[in-house]
This record gives structure tokens, C-alpha cells and sequence, in this order.
């Protein structure tokens, strides 16, 4: 399974998904290199992935903001909308 970043959240957050889910990682400093470690797993709604960025205690820039926002309801809903 390859994971993506779609987007940063905030300083060390990202926003990444893989074909399963949306997946919130957080960046990590290993032997110098920015590695990005999965949080959390989301594959259902984007209520639920705003409420997981919440409960890290991550807060989006307004960037960040205004993309989730754009985001559909559904991750399925996603999936379809990228693979056009």
C-alpha cells in the first residue's frame, strides 16, 4: 500500500490518502529526513476526518481550511472525482 500526501494540514500535519482511505500523518525527523507516520485512518465521511484533525489537536491553516472544505462528503466520492 503507497500513501500520498495530499495536502499539509498545519506545521507537521498532512493530509494524505492511499486507495482505501484519507489518511491524517504527522511528520517525523528520522536521521535528519522528514518521514511522514499515519495517525489516522479515514475512509467514511469527511465529518469524521475533521473530527479526527480535531481530536490530534491539529489546526489547519487557512489554506488547509479551505481545501477540506472543497473536499466532498465521502471518501468514495473522492476516489471517483481523482480518477476522472
Amino acid at each position: 500500500m503507497t500513501d500520498r500526501i495530499l495536502f499539509e494540514l498545519a506545521d507537521g500535519w498532512a493530509l494524505g490518502f492511499d486507495t482505501n482511505q484519507w489518511i491524517i500523518m504527522r511528520a517525523r525527523n528520522r536521521r535528519g529526513e522528514r518521514d511522514w507516520q499515519p495517525v489516522s485512518f479515514i475512509a467514511s465521511e469527511k465529518r469524521i476526518l475533521e473530527r479526527c484533525i480535531r481530536e490530534n489537536g491539529v489546526h489547519p491553516t487557512l489554506v488547509a481550511q479551505s481545501k477540506l472544505d472543497a473536499l466532498p462528503d465521502q471518501f468514495r466520492d473522492w476516489v471517483e472525482e481523482e480518477a476522472e
